[in-house]
């Protein structure tokens, strides 16, 4: 089945091709992550064994989205230069969440919390001006993503190490995402989340059993 492009005189798949590679994706970073959890992967004040591996799965997700979501911001017809600015916010991304998760770690436990709020707001803005820069525009939405992911983290709640992660890809995709924001990209980007997840739980049930 294909839909009419809105910015073009083309047509597309209903469900871009991506989703579809986004359960296989999924399923490899669970298994990914199953590996790694069973290894003695560590350095001082962290490991990867156990539920230390759970920061492969956090960052490798992150980064997964944020190239699912910009591919398909960048349009079905895969514009010039597509793949490289997704690629591009797929990486930044992936080092962005580790920053956030090892830099405590490295400054270790007595200058974490000082250094923790300057963290939140640094790895937000860095998201935020990068996906103003590959959207070449879409500031307000990316602003008022990120606005939003600030407050929630600044919430007594002791939630800013799992909040942070999961709306930093979201900040990326943002201004992309607004830009060319319409029912065929919305559908798809939803699939792809959900199938993302699904590859993980089918993943996570077959290396259980």
């Amino acid at each position: 089945m294909t839909v009419a492009d809105p910015n073009s005189d083309k047509t597309r798949a209903a469900i871009d091709p991506i989703v579809l590679l986004a359960v296989l994706a999924g399923a490899s970073l669970a298994l990914v992550t199953n590996l790694a959890s069973n290894t003695d992967i560590g350095g001082p004040g962290w490991t990867l064994r156990g539920n230390g591996a759970l920061i492969v799965l956090f960052a490798g997700g992150g980064a997964l989205l944020a190239f699912g979501w910009l591919a398909l911001a960048f349009g079905a017809d895969r514009q010039t230069g597509w793949l490289t600015r997704a690629l591009l916010g797929a990486a930044v991304t992936l080092i962005l969440e580790l920053a956030f998760v090892f830099l405590p770690i490295a400054f270790g436990p007595d200058r974490a919390m000082f250094l923790l709020l300057p963290l939140i707001v640094g790895v937000l803005a860095v998201a935020l001006l990068l996906g103003v820069a590959l959207a070449k525009g879409g500031y307000t939405t990316g602003a008022m993503v990120a606005l939003v992911a600030l407050l929630a983290s600044l919430a007594p709640l002791g939630l800013q190490f799992f909040l942070v992660p999961l709306f930093l890809p979201v900040i990326v995709a943002a201004p992309a995402l607004g830009r060319a924001l319409n029912g065929w990209l919305i559908a798809n980007s939803l699939a792809m989340l959900l199938a993302l997840l699904v590859g993980i739980y089918v993943a996570q049930l077959v290396t259980n059993r």
